[in-house]
């Protein structure tokens, strides 16, 4: 039998563990270029940042002009109201304590008492009114031309304009008209109040029930409703404000989003760009742009992609 040697067994051993470590390696290189090759499709998969944050820059923007824009209309709404409520107070107040103050008024339709009040009404653009007695009975009723559906539908038969329409004969007034005179006149003395005033918030009218003076033992009463058109008026000018400042909204969060475009997000891109070239081998790529004479932090990694090819070479 031939003795084994002990160098040949060292010798045949160090050459199977250098192949082992050879084939460890080629596989480590495998595993790594796999890596490599799924990393662009494992990133094509992925939503761009400048989306994910382009449409969270919208949302915010969209709650920041929404939030804006319903506490501006729910404070100046709330002023106006209160200044409705003032100035229907003022209008009932004069109109009980100077306009009606002499006038005392009968069943009698052409009656001058009536004549003077049209024409003081119709100083706070009265919509209609009505002159009536505690029993219901109707002694006078009005309803301005603008006021009067008819007028529009019916032509001939509408009054002459400015003119008041009395009823034809005896009449009597609403049930609800009724029953809000009832309350009224039954409540006690020392706690009634001088009138009534019935506030519509959603249209800025008014209507008011207040005693008038009478020429007979009847006790009379005046119903009118009205319109505060002043409030009306501003109002409306406060929807176009808000609608201005919506507007104005808008243009400056787009006017932003362009600037942050610009300056962040489109030098991003370049980088990106630059970069990808590299890694495909392209080592003459460059991050170009046109840079600031006060350099940010994108111009100076623009810089450094830049000057990578002059490093390796």
């Amino acid at each position: 039998m031939n003795a084994i040697n002990p160098d040949e067994t060292e010798a045949v051993s160090a050459a199977a563990s250098a192949s082992a470590d050879a084939d460890a390696g080629d596989a480590e290189k495998a595993d790594s270029a796999a890596k490599t090759d799924e990393a662009p499709a494992r990133s094509g998969r992925r939503r761009s940042l400048s989306v994910q944050i382009g449409l969270l820059y919208i949302l915010l923007a969209l709650i920041n002009i929404t939030f804006f824009s319903v506490v501006i209309l729910e404070n100046q709404t709330d002023l106006l109201l209160v200044n409705f409520k003032y100035q229907a107070e003022s209008i009932v107040k004069t109109v009980l304590d100077d306009d009606l103050q002499e006038l005392e008024f009968s069943p009698n339709k052409d009656d001058l008492s009536y004549r003077t009040l049209v024409n003081s009404l119709s100083a706070y653009d009265v919509q209609s009114f009505h002159v009536f007695t505690a029993e219901g009975k109707l002694w006078y009723e009005y309803t301005s031309p603008a006021a009067d559906s008819d007028s529009e539908e019916n032509p001939d038969e509408a009054p002459p304009e400015g003119e008041a329409a009395a009823p034809a004969g005896p009449g009597q007034i609403s049930e609800e008209l009724q029953r809000k005179t009832a309350e009224f006149t039954t409540e006690e003395s020392l706690f009634r109040s001088r009138y009534v005033i019935d506030l519509n918030e959603k249209d800025f009218s008014l209507d008011f029930l207040l005693p008038l003076k009478s020429k007979t033992e009847d006790r009379v009463f005046l119903n009118a409703a009205l319109s505060v058109n002043t409030i009306r008026e501003r109002l409306n000018y406060l929807y176009y404000q808000v609608a201005l400042a919506v507007v104005w909204g808008v243009i400056f969060h787009v006017a932003f989003a362009l600037f942050v475009y610009r300056v962040i997000f489109r030098r991003v891109a370049l980088l990106k760009e630059a970069s990808d070239g590299m890694a495909s081998g392209e080592l003459e790529t460059r991050a170009d742009w046109k840079r600031k004479k006060s350099p940010d932090e994108l111009d100076e990694l623009g810089g450094n992609v830049s000057n990578t090819r002059t490093i390796i070479w």
